[in-house]
């Protein structure tokens, strides 16, 4: 039974302290609400710029909180939403001041969030929530105060080609790097690649760097072009954003990275790649590029033994088998020229090209026995017409170099003749 009772004080105590407690948030929710009529605290939201936005443009809504006295809590700003942007909290302190309004000084608190809008219309902002805690008459007040909605335009781009690349922002910059990874070797850093020389097995990793003021990283796009080629092989990384913030001025980078392995020998060709920027404060568009590169690949000894394998092998099979066949050959030839058995008309070429005439001349003798007339060649040309054909006259040359031979005088037939004799018969 007194358990029960202890239970019941118990509750009863934590439920009049809930009461408590709601009522003096209350309280406080109310004069906090009587301390913004009365103007001594103010809330207020407004944008920068405010002058013709265009989209992706950067937009600072600056959030003012004003009290007459001090703050004596942090002050927190709830996130809001607008429909097609990008809402951001880019710097997590406010900027501290004082300001005199109307004879009254105030502390001063200001907040920024960004908004990116991503297509051309009207934008709506909606009440901004915030939970602050002043110091009030009766002592600190904290409670939650809201800002006014507003709306705001964006204007469509019409400096810059809807379909290409491009981003808006200040002082833009980039940076591009390729770095040589040979096959043997250590890996080299350049700004550009028009004399290197590169080897099929090589690989090259291209890293490009972007950034940009007022803007964020999310909204740069790729600068590396798509391109198709068959002597490389490309392999792509995440892409690495960074937003900062220095001073007041929000800052986006972009790094993206390639690595092209070298398959095959030939030239590639890697575009360039073009990035308009809009300046929203010298209202001007310009155009940067990124410069590609014609790449003029060789062959390794080794690299081109791969891919060519299957002709090199028929050509060396082919080679040996020539080899083979000129031994064989050359055996034949020797094997035979011992035997006296090479071909008649081969042995006749032989004799007179070595201008051994009275063999020669026996060979065609035995060509003659061989077509079955089996007289001298002077019957033969006493037998034939004296004005006749070519042969009877080629004949005729022979017999008259044999005799003038035989008695003494230098007078030999040309090769040629002897072998038109040779067809002759």
């Amino acid at each position: 039974m007194k358990t029960l009772n202890k239970s019941v004080v118990a509750f009863v105590a934590l439920l009049v302290s809930t009461m408590n407690i709601a009522w003096a948030s209350t309280s406080q929710q109310e004069q906090l609400m009587q301390l913004s009529q009365q103007k001594r605290v103010v809330v207020n939201a407004t944008i920068a710029p405010t002058t013709t936005i265009v989209p992706n443009q950067q937009v600072v809504v600056n959030i003012e909180v004003m009290t007459d006295t001090w703050f004596t809590k942090g002050t927190r700003v709830h996130r809001f939403d607008v429909h097609n942007a990008l809402v951001m909290q880019r710097s997590s302190f406010a900027t501290n001041s004082i300001e005199r309004t109307n004879g009254r000084k105030y502390s001063k608190q200001v907040w920024e969030m960004v908004v990116y809008p991503l297509e051309e219309g009207r934008f709506y902002v909606p009440s901004i929530v915030i939970d602050l805690a002043v110091r009030g008459d009766e002592g600190n007040v904290a409670g939650q105060l809201i800002t006014q909605p507003f709306e705001f335009d964006v204007e469509a781009m019409t400096a810059v080609n809807e379909d290409a690349n491009w981003i808006v922002g200040e002082n833009s910059k980039f940076t591009q790097v390729w770095t040589h990874i040979p096959t043997n070797g250590e890996p080299q850093q350049f700004s550009h690649l028009d004399e290197l020389e590169l080897h099929v097995g090589d690989a090259i990793e291209r890293t490009v760097t972007y950034s940009i003021d007022n803007a964020t990283a999310t909204l740069i796009p790729k600068l590396l072009p798509e391109f198709e080629s068959s002597q490389i092989i490309k392999y792509t990384e995440s892409s690495q954003y960074q937003d900062t913030q220095n001073r007041g001025v929000y800052s986006a980078s972009r790094i993206d990275k390639e690595i092209y392995v070298i398959n095959d020998a030939g030239q590639v060709q890697i575009p360039d790649n073009e990035l308009s920027i809009w300046s929203p404060s010298a209202d001007v568009a310009k155009t940067v590029v990124l410069g590609g590169v014609q790449l003029d690949i060789k062959h390794t000894t080794a690299s081109y033994i791969r891919m060519h394998w299957m002709v090199l092998s028929g050509v060396l099979v082919g080679s040996l088998a020539l080899i083979v066949l000129i031994i064989l050959s050359i055996n034949k030839y020797q094997t035979l020229a011992q035997k006296q058995a090479l071909p008649i008309g081969w042995l006749f070429f032989l004799s007179v090209w070595k201008r051994e005439d009275a063999r020669a001349e026996a060979l065609l003798y035995r060509k003659r026995q061989q077509n079955k007339q089996l007289v001298l060649l002077e019957a033969t040309l006493n037998n034939r017409q004296t004005e006749g054909s070519s042969s009877d006259v080629l004949i005729g040359r022979w017999q008259q170099a044999k005799y003038q031979n035989q008695a003494g005088e230098v007078a030999r037939n040309s090769r040629r003749t002897w072998i038109k004799l040779w067809f002759a018969l």
